[in-house]
């Protein structure tokens, strides 16, 4: 499984859960060791800004509430009117 692969596995592992999940069962999930399940979850806290707590009274990890509440979702790619456009103007002309 490749490392953004394991990313957005742990993203929606966490968005559906509504208790913490435990290291060992995360490592089942994402076909990995502790150091890269530590990895995978500094990445997603780290680079995509995810509220990932730790809970040791439960012992497992999840998703926290930010300052305004919402549920945390990945980063999408999001095109204006006018790149869309030129998207499927590219389109249209590579393939004619």
């Amino acid at each position: 499984m490749k490392h953004f692969d394991k990313i957005f596995l742990l993203h929606s592992t966490l968005q559906q859960r509504r208790t913490p999940i435990g290291g060992k069962e995360l490592e089942a999930k994402l076909e990995c060791s502790p150091a890269t399940r530590e990895r995978v979850i500094r990445e997603l806290r780290d680079v995509f800004g995810a509220p990932i707590e730790y809970n040791r009274e439960l012992n497992g990890y999840f998703y926290g509430k930010n300052a305004d509440k919402q549920i945390y979702e990945l980063p999408g790619l999001w095109f204006t009117a006018q790149e869309l456009q030129a998207l499927l103007a590219c389109q249209h002309i590579l393939v004619l």
